[in-house]
């Protein structure tokens, strides 16, 4: 008889400022679709487009982008943010880059973890 109890697996929300050709978005666009067992990643990317945006996606990696850009659509997007964490609950919030790291640290308070440094 088969074990019913599934193992849980280990959800990982990268936030990143885009998605374009870079080293970092490569980097991240490798480790996600990396065939890395018990692992669910999920992409967030600050700014809209992005030529790895639509490759993730392809790839079966969800992606979300928030539209970044002037003051108000930068504070409606980290809303956005704050909410997904919220309704998403990873595990593990990972930023890249420095608007990456920064809007991975802001929402912290509000899903109940405390921000440690590296």
């Amino acid at each position: 008889m088969a074990d019913v109890t599934a193992e849980r697996r280990l959800s990982v929300l990268h936030v990143i400022s885009g998605l374009t050709f870079g080293g970092a978005e490569g980097m991240l666009a490798a480790l996600v679709t990396s065939a890395m067992l018990g692992i669910e990643h999920r992409v967030v990317s600050l700014k809209s487009g992005g030529a790895y945006a639509g490759w993730l996606r392809a790839a079966g990696v969800a992606v979300d982008e928030l539209g970044f850009g002037g003051a108000l659509s930068s504070a409606s997007g980290l809303w956005r943010l704050v909410n997904l964490i919220r309704d998403t609950k990873p595990d593990v919030v990972q930023g890249w880059l420095y608007h990456g790291d920064l809007a991975a640290l802001l929402p912290s308070p509000c899903r109940g973890a405390a921000a440690r440094p590296r």
